[in-house]
């Protein structure tokens, strides 16, 4: 099967050689803007579920094998990040962008990280709220995980309640999936500075600039 999805939020399989429809899905939208079903992330297959978010806020589950809605659940009012699954644990990360309505203009410029429940989208915590939106997607290692936002930091969470163990400033916005290797952290922002950190400290090793 290939599946993918739409700027309109319609999700579509195939087949992967003659390319037939086998079902396309249109999702539903909890959101008071059912415009805003737009998918800026890559959607995550696992044993026969295919999990993605939306920018209106909602991440869905989906039958692979019938294109039929499992659960979905509006956590946010935007989402832009993929989510993490943590199959062992039965839950997924999400990172979340938050609007605030000032003078009557919707802005967006907080977050938070949201875990839920792979079987079900049942909320299993929440963290507190943090200045700068939250693009950058949730990459976990054990008990842990890491995630970056607009904020210019990267911190690091307990799996089990989503406590702060860490957190490391960049000179730009840390966007994307930051990469485990060993007992090291990999990321990178926006102005070519990529940085490695000790996963159990949060010391940063060393700091790479790339060329202008």
């Amino acid at each position: 099967k290939i599946i993918y999805i739409t700027d309109q939020g319609t999700v579509f399989c195939h087949h992967a050689q003659t390319g037939a429809t086998f079902w396309k899905y249109q999702g539903e939208s909890p959101a008071t803007n059912p415009t805003w079903r737009e998918v800026g992330s890559m959607p995550i297959a696992y044993d026969d579920k295919l999990y993605y978010s939306s920018y209106d806020g909602t991440v869905r589950c989906i039958d692979i094998n019938t294109g039929k809605l499992i659960w979905h659940r509006m956590i946010s009012t935007f989402i832009h990040s993929t989510p993490e699954l943590c199959p062992d644990l039965d839950c997924l990360l999400l990172n979340t962008e938050l609007h605030s309505n000032r003078s009557g203009k919707l802005v967006n410029d907080q977050s938070d990280v949201v875990c839920l429940k792979m079987s079900t989208g049942d909320l299993i915590w929440r963290t507190e709220t943090v200045n700068g939106t939250g693009p950058g997607t949730c990459s976990r290692k054990g008990n842990r995980f890491v995630v970056g936002s607009n904020n210019n930091t990267l911190i690091c969470r307990s799996i089990t309640d989503g406590t702060k163990l860490w957190e490391v400033s960049f000179p730009g916005h840390v966007k994307g999936r930051p990469e485990w290797i060993d007992n090291y952290v990999y990321a990178v922002c926006e102005w070519g500075r990529l940085k490695i950190i000790n996963a159990d400290t949060g010391e940063v090793i060393k700091t790479i600039r790339s060329e202008e």
